[in-house]
C-alpha cells in the first residue's frame, strides 16, 4: 500500500514521496497520509485483512493546525495543484491492482526494492530506543514480514518489529 501511494503521487507530480516505517507516507520530511491495517487469521491461514488509508489530499495551509505544520502537510499544498478526488482514487486502485497481481506472480521483492527506493532515511543513521536500549544505526532496509532491518556501528544487523525511532527531522518518532 505504501509504495502504490508513493507511486501515485510520483506519476502525478514531480515531488519525492517517502515512506516513514512503517504506515506513513511523507513529502519534505510532512506526513501526508498514513496507512492501517487490520488482520483475523487462524495459525494456518489469513481470514481476512483490512487496509485503510488516510490521506490529506486538498488541504490548505490554514486547516492544518498550527502545533503540527511543521510535520503535517497535503498533496495540495506540496504539489500547488487541486486534486480530482475520484481520480485519485481511481489511480490508487489501479496502482494496488497492479501491484497486487505483480505480487501474486512474482513475489515480494519487486515491492521490497520500490519500499526501499522510496524508504525515509533507508542508508542513513538513526536513533533506535527499545525497552531494553537506545543505540545509533543504519537503517538498510525491510524484510518480507515487514520488520525494519537496521545495522549498528560495529556491523550486527537487527530486525525491527516495535522501535522507537528518533528519525531526527520533524519530531517525527514511530
Amino acid at each position: 500500500a505504501a509504495t502504490v501511494l508513493a507511486k501515485m503521487v510520483r506519476e502525478n507530480t514531480n515531488l519525492h514521496p517517502q515512506i516513514k516505517w512503517p504506515n506513513d507516507l511523507l513529502i519534505d520530511h510532512k506526513k501526508v497520509s498514513g496507512i492501517l491495517t487490520e488482520m483475523q487469521a487462524e495459525h494456518d491461514q489469513i481470514q481476512y485483512v483490512v487496509l485503510g488509508i488516510g490521506m490529506n489530499v486538498n488541504q490548505q495551509l490554514n486547516e492544518i493546525p498550527q502545533d503540527i505544520r511543521h510535520k503535517a502537510s497535503s498533496l495540495k499544498i506540496e504539489s500547488g495543484q487541486e486534486w480530482d478526488i475520484q481520480q485519485t482514487i481511481q489511480s490508487i486502485l489501479r496502482l494496488f491492482e497492479n501491484t497486487y497481481d505483480s505480487y501474486v506472480e512474482q513475489g515480494f521483492e519487486q515491492v521490497k526494492k520500490e519500499w526501499e527506493h522510496f524508504g525515509y532515511r533507508i542508508g542513513e543513521e538513526v536513533t533506535i530506543s527499545t525497552m531494553r536500549r537506545e543505540w545509533q544505526a543504519t537503517l538498510i532496509g525491510i524484510e518480507p514480514d515487514g520488520a525494519l532491518r537496521a545495522r549498528d556501528k560495529d556491523g550486527n544487523e537487527e530486525k525491527l518489529y516495535s522501535a522507537e525511532i528518533h528519525w531526527g527531522e520533524g519530531g517525527y518518532h514511530a
